[in-house]
């Protein structure tokens, strides 16, 4: 599963353009044009939670990215980073 991150936007493109420099071809202008595109990521956090999967042992599931984790309540995904809402 690849994670969702955010990257700045400024410092992929001044990467972009040294690569540019470097090699001299069409691949900054292509890529470029899909970085221009993109939406911004929002800065407000993704709110989960843990879903029971019913064993024996205490197991939850990240609701966000379905994650299998050991143990108690923990307010963050160790995998996604998604911040869980309490138990009830």
């Amino acid at each position: 599963m690849i994670r969702e991150e955010a990257i700045s936007r400024m410092e992929l493109i001044a990467k972009l353009e040294k690569i540019d420099r470097m090699y001299g071809s069409d691949f900054y202008w292509e890529v470029r044009k899909i970085v221009d595109k993109m939406q911004p990521v929002s800065s407000v956090g993704k709110t989960g939670r843990w879903i029971d999967v019913g064993e024996r042992e205490p197991w939850y599931r990240c609701s966000e990215c379905n994650e299998k984790v050991f143990g108690g309540y923990r307010h963050y995904c160790p995998n996604c980073g998604t911040k869980m809402q309490k138990k009830d």
